[in-house]
This record gives structure tokens, C-alpha cells and sequence, in this order.
């Protein structure tokens, strides 16, 4: 349903910028207002999906959810292609039109993906007792279970995959801009955007034969392949050519899309299935925050210094220093890849 309503919400509000773009004397504002509703409308899609994916595999099949993970990233290869050509074609406002028609292909999907899923079954009513207090029918209705958030693995893991990630994250967004400061056309610059896209694509394929090789757990590759993603951004200014600039960018989106695999694996790992769309919404949010917060800061990095090369060695920084805590506590501690059931995640409340 959220997969259903949030498309056509995604839709409508593309076309909205549109129309509104049309009437000159409306305030700028209330575009904006408009654009941060599809960007919210796209967010939903993507964690519906996710929540989605997740549930169909679950524990049993883990392989399933990397697999289908790998059209994630497919956008990087299609829309630096497709985009130009629309706006060379219909123009800015034809292409968002184009674009409002084209989310709504997530509806046919989303009416098709729950088939064959098991249907929640309702606890049935106690005999005698139909007066139920306010306060029970809320703690059984409440889509978050508090006790998912005390727990110290998850959240170090939520906010260490948020930091990370925003960090890497916010510098694939400017490599387009990175290509063309350092003196590339446009289509080059996009190109570069392109082998990030399919970079990543095949790393899903290649988390497979690194789950069939290694014999480390799945919390231990991620914090690795963090690791590799930093310290490969922060190196991406020192390539001296075009070519040697697409071969860094393609090895860093190879190592990005085995990070984010291992992060579906490590969740899955870590979170009782039951509760894996709320462990999931929660790690997306702080994800969103933490672009919220470094984004400002990341842009006026590049406007002081006229350059990208420094907003490159920050997000490297950025993330190397997210490590630091989840690596001395799990070289100090360890960590359980499965919750016990004494948990507080597993725990059952006493009624």
C-alpha cells in the first residue's frame, strides 16, 4: 500500500513542479515545498521496497536480497544517458512530465509484490473480557517497539552505516560537478556518473562469490568495505588523467555496492525478522539526517575553497572517524552476530 500510494504521490508531485513552474508570480518557496514532498514521497518507495525485499527472503535466503538489491543503482547508469537527451528534446519541463509518468510503473509492482507473502494473522478476541484498556490497545497497535532502540549493538551499527554512508554518499552525488571543475565536458563528467551506476551493479553480483569465499562475518566485511570506500574517496582527487579518474571511480563504486550489501546482510543478521522494517525505517532516517547535516557543510567546503578536492579529503575524514568507535568495541567486546533471546530485542514484555 505504501509502495501504491507514495508512487502516485511521487508522480503527482513531479508533475505539480511543472505546473506551478508555469505561474511566475508564485513564490519560489512553494516549489520548494513541493520538491521536498517528492523527495519524501521517494523515500517511502525506495524503504517500502527495501522492508519488501527483506520480508520475501528473510533469514533463510540472504543471497535473494543482494540479488534484487542490484537494481538499486541502476538509475546512475540510466538517467545520465536519458536525462540530456530529454531536456535537449522536450525541455526541462517536458523531461519532469516524462518523469511523472515514468514512477508510475511502481504500481503494477506494487500490486504484484505481496503475492504469495503469508498474511499477518489477527490474535483472536479473549472471551469474556471485550472491554480492553486504552493503554493495551496502543502498545498493540504501536508501529515501534521502543525496546529495538536501547539496545547498544544496533545503535552503534544504525549510526555508524549513517555516517558512513552520507559521507560516501554525498561525494558520488558530486562527481559530476568534480569532472567538469577539473576541466571535463559535461558528457564525460556524466560518463563518470554512468561507471559509478554499473560499478555497483555488478558489485551486487559480486557480493555473492565474496559470501561463498569468506569465512568472516557479515558485521566484519562491512566494517571493511566501510573502510575501503573512505580511504578510496579520499583518494579520488589524486587521479591525474580522465582515465585513471574512471578507473578509481568504477573501483570505488565496486567497493560501495559490496558495502551496502553487507549492511543488508549485517541488519538482517542483527534484527529479529519481525522487526526488521522498523530496525530498517530507523537506519534509513539517520541516514537521511546525517546527509541533512554534512550536505550544507560539504557544499561550503567546495564554494570557499573553488575546488572539490577538499570536500573529497573531508568525506574521507568524515567516515574514517565513524569507524573508530564500532572498531574498539568490537576489538574490546566482540560482537554477537545473533541477539540471544534474553535481548532486549528478543525479550517478550510482561504483561
Amino acid at each position: 500500500m505504501c509502495l501504491f500510494l507514495y508512487s502516485l504521490h511521487l508522480s503527482v508531485c513531479l508533475y505539480l513542479c511543472v505546473y506551478l513552474s508555469l505561474l511566475i508570480c508564485l513564490s519560489i518557496y512553494v516549489c520548494i515545498c513541493v520538491c521536498l514532498s517528492a523527495s519524501l514521497g521517494s523515500s517511502i518507495v525506495m524503504l517500502s521496497g527495501m522492508v519488501l525485499v527483506g520480508q520475501r527472503f528473510g533469514p533463510e535466503h540472504p543471497i535473494g536480497t543482494v540479488i534484487v538489491s542490484g537494481s538499486h543503482p541502476s538509475g546512475f547508469v540510466l538517467f545520465p544517458i536519458f536525462m540530456p537527451y530529454l531536456i535537449e528534446s522536450f525541455g526541462w519541463r517536458g523531461s519532469l512530465l516524462l518523469l511523472s509518468a515514468i514512477s508510475l510503473h511502481i504500481i503494477p509492482f506494487a500490486l504484484l509484490a505481496t503475492y504469495g507473502l503469508p498474511k499477518k494473522k489477527r490474535p483472536p478476541k479473549e472471551e469474556g473480557n471485550e472491554k480492553v484498556s486504552l493503554k493495551k490497545q496502543c502498545s498493540e497497535c504501536c508501529p515501534f517497539d521502543m525496546q529495538l532502540f536501547k539496545t547498544g549493538h544496533f545503535q552503534l551499527f544504525a549510526l555508524t552505516s549513517a555516517v558512513t554512508w552520507s559521507a560516501n554518499y554525498l561525494i558520488h552525488l558530486l562527481i559530476v560537478d568534480f569532472g567538469e571543475n577539473r576541466g571535463y565536458s559535461l558528457v564525460e563528467s556524466s560518463s563518470l556518473l554512468t561507471t559509478l551506476g554499473v560499478a555497483a551493479i555488478i558489485s551486487r553480483f559480486l557480493a555473492l562469490l565474496v559470501k561463498t569465499v569468506n569465512k568472516f562475518s557479515n558485521i566484519a566485511m562491512f566494517i571493511f568495505f566501510c573502510a575501503a570506500a573512505t580511504i578510496l574517496h579520499g583518494c579520488i582527487p589524486l587521479s591525474n588523467s580522465f582515465y585513471s579518474l574512471m578507473a578509481m571511480v568504477a573501483t570505488v563504486g565496486i567497493i560501495f555496492g559490496l558495502r551496502f550489501s553487507y549492511f543488508m546482510l549485517s541488519l538482517i543478521d542483527l534484527v529479529p525478522m519481525e522487526k526488521y522494517s522498523q530496525a530498517l525505517g530507523y537506519t534509513l532516517s539517520l541516514w537521511g539526517i546525517s546527509v541533512a547535516l554534512l550536505g550544507p557543510i560539504v557544499g561550503e567546503v567546495s564554494s570557499l575553497t573553488g575546488s572539490y578536492d577538499f570536500s573529497y579529503y573531508c568525506g574521507g575524514v568524515v567516515g574514517g572517524l565513524a569507524l573508530i568507535p564500532i572498531s574498539v568495541y568490537i576489538y574490546f567486546n566482540g560482537w554477537p552476530l545473533k541477539l540471544d533471546k534474553c535481548d532486549s530485542l528478543t525479550e517478550e514484555r510482561a504483561v
